[in-house]
């Protein structure tokens, strides 16, 4: 019995020298006694995800440059306009409304070109500063004369100085017996200074020939005469006194002005 107890004795301390000592306290010591060839150690977070305690690991992560990847959905979508976020260095006039009707005796068959028109100071900030209506035509019973288009419009306009105020040009075109575009009448109005819903009526009148036989050359060839820039010169009116027009027709608008920051100017 003691040779086989000195020999179990033997057993057992050759096994404990094999066996690895106690678990390493500290970082150092686990990377110490950790075997060639094994992966870094690892452990849990309480989330259930894997994190490394390794100093390769930790270079491979700074080596990460930390950029996320662009992940482009479509064509991005352009904020709406808000007055909240109109910048204060200007003072605003929006316009809008519409071209209702016009009244003409002797013509018939026309459409409505308008533009609106400013000083060297103003600037679009939005909308369309021009546009043209359909051809309207008379009813075909009764006596009326009225022509209506209910042509829309809309601007916004911005400046720092009130010299220039946009003004309305009306231009109304027909087709002649020989099929041709010629301007009949001419008009222009000034855009109300006030806010609110305005109407105006603006008369029209067209150019008439100096002498009787540029009139009848006139009515043969179907070449009127026409201003070489005809809203420019209607609202600079300039050269004006050297033309001879004849009264046409009137026409009706509707305004509805909008005015912004104009106080912080000192007008208001």
């Amino acid at each position: 019995m003691s040779i086989q107890n000195d020999f179990d004795f033997e057993e057992n301390k050759d096994e404990e020298a094999k066996a690895p000592s106690a678990a390493p306290s500290n970082r150092e010591e686990a990377l110490m006694f950790r075997p060639k060839g094994k992966p870094p150690l690892a452990a849990t977070k309480p989330g259930g995800s894997t994190f490394y305690k390794d100093e390769q690991r930790s270079d491979a992560r700074s080596t990460y440059s930390g950029k996320k990847d662009t992940v482009y959905s479509g064509k991005k979508e352009q904020p709406g306009f808000s007055p909240e976020a109109i910048h204060y260095n200007y003072f605003y006039v929006g316009v809008n409304g519409s071209i209702e009707s016009g009244e003409f005796p002797y013509l018939d068959g026309l459409n409505c070109k308008y533009t609106l028109l400013c000083g060297k100071d103003w600037q679009l900030a939005d909308g369309i500063d021009t546009g043209v209506s359909q051809f309207a035509y008379k009813a075909s019973y009764g006596n009326s004369r009225r022509l209506v288009w209910n042509s829309p419009m809309e601007a916004l306009f911005r400046s720092v100085n009130p010299y220039g105020w946009p003004q309305l040009v009306l231009t109304c075109s027909g087709i002649d017996y020989l099929g041709r575009e010629n301007n009949y009448a001419y008009g222009c109005t000034y855009v109300p200074v006030t806010p609110g819903r305005h109407e105006k009526y603006v008369r029209m009148f067209g150019l008439l020939p100096n002498s009787w036989v540029k009139r009848f050359m006139a009515w043969i060839t179907g070449n009127r005469g026409d201003y070489i820039d005809a809203p420019k010169t209607l609202a600079e009116a300039e050269g004006r006194g050297l033309t001879k027009v004849k009264a046409e027709g009137i026409i009706k608008v509707v305004f509805q002005v909008t005015l912004r920051n104009l106080d912080k100017y000192g007008y208001y």
